[in-house]
């Protein structure tokens, strides 16, 4: 069954991009939508339209219409509603008190608004797959915070997304060479997959 985003933001036509976004690339998800906090309040309590999964994960902007809806939205959604992990909101100029004041609500996925497309990628699990390199970096058994550590250095917040998506712990923690090739398909981009490769080796 397909995962359901919500996604919240009074712009009309951020809502028809996501959506044609999703259909024109057949992610693997679907998307319903709020323009204010308490409808998106209803919905993440179980208000959804027919036909529809719970909803796993939030996407919201923080002006809904007004700053404060936004804090209020993910705050309660973090505290009762969803794991912190699946709450992402983006803003148009990511500043140190903005980080500040959505971490603290408890989220920690706070994103600029280009990097939107790119994260509805790695959720709806079609982004392009680089091929694995032949030349596979060595890295210790028990390097696994290292291999961390330079994926967020070299795709920034999504990083963390691509991370959590990958790891298992009872099955990587021994195996870290499996942990490489599962990140290096979900990051798929060519160049970055490089980045990632030479600061693996270099550390």
């Amino acid at each position: 069954m397909s995962q359901t985003i919500l996604i919240v933001n009074n712009d009309p036509s951020f809502l028809k991009k996501a959506k044609e976004l999703t259909r024109k690339n057949a992610f693997d998800i679907d998307i319903v939508s709020a323009t204010d906090r308490f409808s998106a309040l209803n919905m993440l309590k179980g208000d959804i339209p027919l036909g529809y999964s719970p909803i796993e994960f939030l996407f919201t902007t923080l002006a809904i219409p007004r700053v404060a809806d936004g804090y209020l939205l993910i705050a309660k959604a973090a505290k009762k509603l969803l794991p912190s992990k699946n709450i992402f909101v983006f803003v148009n100029e990511l500043t140190d008190q903005v980080l500040y004041s959505v971490r603290l609500q408890g989220v920690e996925r706070i994103h600029q608004i280009t990097e939107f497309d790119s994260i509805l990628r790695q959720i709806g699990g079609t982004s392009v797959r680089a091929p694995v390199s032949e030349e596979r970096p060595i890295v210790g058994g028990n390097d696994v915070q290292k291999i961390q550590a330079v994926l967020n250095e070299v795709m920034g917040p999504v990083g963390s997304f691509i991370f959590d998506k990958c790891f298992d712990s009872e099955k990587h923690l021994d195996d870290t060479s499996s942990l490489i090739d599962s990140i290096i398909r979900e990051i798929g981009d060519n160049e970055q997959v490089r980045q990632f490769q030479e600061l693996l080796r270099s550390r």
